[in-house]
């Protein structure tokens, strides 16, 4: 099972110097793991990102996620890269898909896309565009990721006519260097349904909407894989997940950790240990840490990014990474 790395550049200090990000991006990938994906978000409401910094957040940091990776694609040479999500309607599907293309040149070959419908309503009206319905997010997200594909694998002009968009002989050059991948989050019924129909692979984050513990998450993929099947689909289609950690071994991380998260209102009332179980958030000593990821590798995960909390913490999240590597990953295989 492959451990990636998530930068979590929101909700900082106003002072935070964004090289940071990148020494955190270079670290991760001199220990071995396997992607840096960054969190792609305009705006997200403070009662929120409370449960994850201990900053003040009166003027929360909130860099563009496609400029970092640029950054990080520029500074890397192995990991994957690529935001985690990217909320589909917020932008025009064309500039995603030139975003993506430049970032896989630059990175040779590097770049993945995960994508989702969008779910905060204040990051959509904050910034003059509607928040329709999730039924609505999730065809415009449909329709977005066709014309993504298309713009990357046909060789002439794109035009198109739908719902939401049109196209007359658009082009983006240059391609990818080879097929990106599309994989969406979210674990609705209707995202499943979707992986399932044309996505390369799943990658829920547990806590968007409640708990997603081991044999949800089994029984999510197991779904996925054989709705594809019975689609005709004969590739494979990858399965991760993304949990929220302190640094494993180290109990004031933990109570930190837990401190923070039950900040979300959602959370509040939540025992640590309960958060553990079913899902969001891994942390405890070493081998806790380790039996709860080997719990989701044999569920059928087989790509877990941790997202480090308090996400302030840049020094903490360093040798939370330095404890994945060293003691973490040798034993999962």
């Amino acid at each position: 099972m492959k451990l990636s790395f998530k930068i979590n550049a929101h909700g900082q200090p106003q002072d935070r110097d964004l090289r940071d990000y990148i020494r955190l991006a270079q670290r991760a990938e001199e220990l071995g793991f396997y992607a840096v994906y960054c969190i792609d978000h305009q705006w997200l409401p403070r009662e929120r990102m409370a449960g994850y910094t201990s900053n003040d957040l009166s003027r929360p940091g909130f860099p563009d996620a496609f400029m970092l990776l640029a950054a990080v694609a520029a500074t890397t040479t192995r990991v994957k890269i690529g935001p985690q999500v990217s909320p589909i309607g917020l932008r025009r599907p064309v500039d995603i898909a030139r975003w993506g293309a430049t970032l896989d040149q630059l990175s040779g070959g590097r770049f993945v896309l995960q994508a989702g419908a969008g779910h905060q309503r204040s990051e959509y009206t904050n910034f003059g565009l509607e928040f329709p319905p999730f039924a609505e997010r999730f065809d415009r997200m449909l329709e977005g990721l066709e014309i993504i594909r298309r713009l990357w694998t046909e060789d002439g002009p794109v035009s198109h006519t739908g719902r939401f968009y049109s196209l007359d002989h658009a082009e983006v050059w240059p391609k990818p260097l080879h097929w990106p991948g599309i994989w969406l989050g979210g674990s609705s019924e209707r995202i499943r349904g979707a992986v399932a129909r044309i996505g390369d692979g799943w990658a829920p984050a547990a806590p968007q909407h409640g708990a997603l513990n081991v044999s949800e998450y089994r029984e999510g993929i197991e779904s996925i894989r054989s709705q594809a099947r019975d689609l005709g689909r004969r590739d494979p289609i990858g399965a991760g997940l993304m949990l929220y950690s302190g640094v494993p071994g180290d109990a004031e991380s933990t109570r930190r950790l837990a401190e923070v998260l039950r900040r979300r209102a959602d959370w509040s009332t939540i025992p640590i240990e309960q958060l553990m179980n079913e899902g969001p958030v891994v942390a405890g000593s070493v081998e806790s840490v380790c039996e709860r990821l080997d719990a989701y590798r044999m569920a059928g995960v087989d790509e877990i990014t941790i997202s480090f909390v308090p996400i302030d913490d840049i020094e903490a999240t360093m040798r939370g990474l330095e404890v994945y590597a060293d003691e973490v990953m040798p034993r999962l295989g």
